[in-house]
Order: C-alpha cells, then structure tokens, then sequence
C-alpha cells in the first residue's frame, strides 16, 4: 500500500494499537519526513525505516528492540528516546550509513547492540553508550571522522575488532578500567588523539589496535599486557611511554 502513495511526506500512527513495526514497512519511502509512532509499540522490525526521508523520530518508552537494519541509510538527523525508556537491543547495523546523524544517547536500558551500529556516519559528533552495555561488537563505529565526544559504558569489558577505526576527530579517549580485552584495529588511525591511557585489568590486546595513531605523544601502558604486535606502527609522534609492568613487554 505504501508503495502506491508516492506523495506521502508524514505518518501519524499515534493512535494505532500495534506492537510492531514490520519488517521493511517504510522501506526506501525517501519522501517521507515524519513519523509519530504509538505508545505501546514493542518492536522496531528489520529494515522498517531503511532509506527513508526522516529528519526526526522519537522512540516511545514501550520499544524493548530497534531491529536489524532498521534506519539504514535513512536521512535521520535526531532520533529521541522517551524517558523511562525499556529498550533492550539494537540490531546489527541499525544506523548503518545515516550520514545525517549528528549526536545520540543511549538509554541505560540498553543491553545488547549489535556489529555496524553507527558504521559510517559520517557526521556523527557526540555518542552516548548505554551503561547497561558490557561489550561492544566489531566496526560499531567505523569511518565515524565527525566524532569528538563518545562516552563508554561505565562497566566496560570488551571492545571488538575495527571498533572506531577512522574516528580521526577524536582528541581525548577516557577508557574504563574495568577493560579486559580490545580487538583488532580497534582505534587504528585515531589522528588527533595525543594522550593515550590503556586499562590497568586490559590483558587481551588486539593487532594493530593504535596503528596510524600519528598524533599520539604519550602511551600508558598496563602491567598485564605482555607483547604487543604493530599496536603503534604508524605513530611516529610518541615522545614518551610509561610501562607499568615489572618486565618490559616486547
């Protein structure tokens, strides 16, 4: 039906009685530009709002799961979360390549996201995890070069491969120090960072994971990594690393 209403720029389903969106229900509908969703909705199904016009939309508190795919490549600028939000999990690439997409914050209600969450959006300035969050999967942030504000969860364990590579705006990186482990190329090519503090309890360090860094000057490094391999290759600018570990790492 939606398909047949080539026109239609606003949606106003705020007095449906629905529980879900479904799956690719807006899908590639490039002229709409507002959509009111209904309390009472619980799920945001894959692809529902992929491709779509949107400059805005808010999520009402009754969503417990955003889908796969759900805004990709939409035109979203601000996506709003209710208070007393109840969402649970955001799925894989959910707003893969919304370059229009300036700043998000989470809600703590939030525990699971899925790999390419936020992958190239390139404007994308200040994010805010969920502090529900125990891990964050690979590529979350990729190619990300607007972003200069992101704020970890607090109890932090794992970071995947290719997490942020590329976010070449970010000037200050505060890591929890509940951190045990970081993938692969992680925070390769991070240009503008200069001061980097690793976790003392990180003891599970990934290829590659500060290559092409080259604006890093000082490098803390925990006690419980013993090697590291090409984690630095590419920054050229390191004056000074401290070395907390009683052995010097090779």
């Amino acid at each position: 039906v939606l398909k047949q209403m080539s026109g239609m720029y606003a949606v106003d389903l705020s007095g449906a009685i629905i529980t879900n969106i479904p799956n690719e229900f807006f899908y590639n509908q490039n002229r709409i530009k507002y959509v009111k969703l209904p309390e009472g909705l619980e799920t945001i199904n894959a692809s529902s709002f992929y491709g779509t016009g949107l400059n805005e939309i808010e999520i009402p508190s009754s969503v417990t799961s955003i889908g796969k795919e759900s805004f990709r490549n939409s035109k979203i600028r601000s996506i709003i979360f209710a208070n007393n939000s109840q969402l649970e999990t955001i799925g894989e690439s959910a707003f893969y390549d919304c370059s229009l997409l300036k700043e998000l914050s989470m809600p703590n209600s939030v525990t699971s996201i899925g790999s390419y969450t936020f992958y190239r959006c390139r404007n994308l300035h200040k994010l805010v995890f969920s502090d529900g969050l125990t891990s964050l999967p690979e590529y979350t942030c990729y190619e990300n070069n607007s972003l200069a504000e992101i704020h970890f969860p607090s109890n932090l364990v794992s970071i995947g491969n290719g997490f942020m590579y590329g976010a070449n705006s970010l000037k200050e990186l505060y890591l929890p120090t509940s951190m045990r482990s970081i993938g692969r190329d992680a925070f390769a090519g991070l240009h503008t960072l200069k001061h980097l503090i690793i976790p003392e309890k990180l003891n599970s360090l990934g290829e590659s994971a500060f290559h092409n860094s080259a604006g890093l000057e000082i490098v803390e490094l925990p006690s419980g990594v013993s090697s590291y391999s090409l984690t630095f290759q590419g920054c050229g600018s390191i004056k000074k690393i401290v070395c907390r570990a009683a052995t010097p790492p090779s």
